[in-house]
């Protein structure tokens, strides 16, 4: 996580002295106007091409990760063989998606709802039962003294 806020703040910094605090401000994607600023001595030039690439695959290796957790999870808590799992949990995945935004703008309206509703259950309320659950397991599991 500090990597992570350290290339972010990088970012920021960078995003922030090529095009300046307003239009990083106003841009809804300020990356790609000061990657498009990018000439190395007028030879290499249209580098934006290569930075949407990565992004792309990056995306690509974050949703197999999080895909790969969501069947280890739901095969260990259904007890059922992950494999039997992938088309019914992708199947979900893509139909959601399909649900989801339509538009970029309508796409950042449901992000600052999600932000406040949904995202504390799941990063604060369903971590803190599951350790309270696992405690509670682990200490009425464990062998007595006697």
């Amino acid at each position: 996580m500090l990597i992570s806020a350290l290339l972010l703040s990088a970012t920021m910094a960078i995003n922030i002295s090529v095009l300046g605090a307003d239009i990083v401000e106003r841009s809804p994607l300020p990356l790609m106007p000061t990657i498009s600023k990018i000439s190395i001595s007028d030879f290499i030039q249209r580098v934006d091409i290569f930075v949407v690439m990565v992004l792309i695959i990056g995306v690509f290796f974050k949703v197999s990760v999080f895909f790969a957790a969501a069947l280890i999870g739901i095969s260990e808590l259904f007890n059922l063989p992950y494999r039997r799992m992938v088309y019914p949990v992708t199947l979900i995945i893509l139909f959601t998606s399909m649900l989801d935004a339509r538009s970029f703008t309508e796409h950042l309206n449901e992000g600052g709802r999600l932000l406040y509703a949904v995202y504390p259950l799941f990063m604060i309320v369903i971590p803190v039962i599951l350790i309270i659950v696992t405690a509670v397991r682990s200490y009425f599991s464990a062998p007595r003294p006697g």
